[in-house]
């Protein structure tokens, strides 16, 4: 089983955002170079058809960021408010926020909630 930490909860909202960015500037770059070498160039189609092609390219890079950015707004809002109840489990156990790990990084039903700082007390106590 998985646990999360508060830090990691705060950290890694939203990963791979970098490639997405980049290969949406190379298809627009693509685009307006197709489209400026078919204007170039009238009577040559092939141009006109490779830039038809970086324009859908970049429409599905768009479609599929706007998605994940929808995703990940859906998934922040559910993950603000695991962020409060570790730090209040963290204050009624007297333990400090990076003691405290869950098994979700969202605030559920059912959620597993473990103290490292009392495992390693209970483990000394059986000793």
């Amino acid at each position: 089983m998985t646990f999360y930490t508060l830090k990691f909860i705060q950290n890694n909202q939203d990963a791979n955002k970098t490639v997405w960015y980049i290969l949406m500037i190379i298809a627009t770059i693509a685009m307006v170079l197709f489209a400026v070498l078919y204007l170039r160039n009238c009577f040559t189609t092939r141009y006109r058809d490779l830039g038809i092609i970086a324009l859908l390219f970049l429409l599905l890079f768009v479609g599929t960021r706007y998605e994940k950015y929808v995703q990940t707004n859906a998934q922040k809002s559910q993950s603000v408010q695991i962020v409060p109840f570790i730090k209040s489990v963290a204050k009624d156990f007297n333990v400090k926020n990076s003691d405290v790990m869950v098994n979700s990084t969202t605030l559920q039903d059912g959620i597993i909630v473990a103290l490292c700082q009392s495992l390693v007390i209970e483990n000394l106590k059986q000793d």
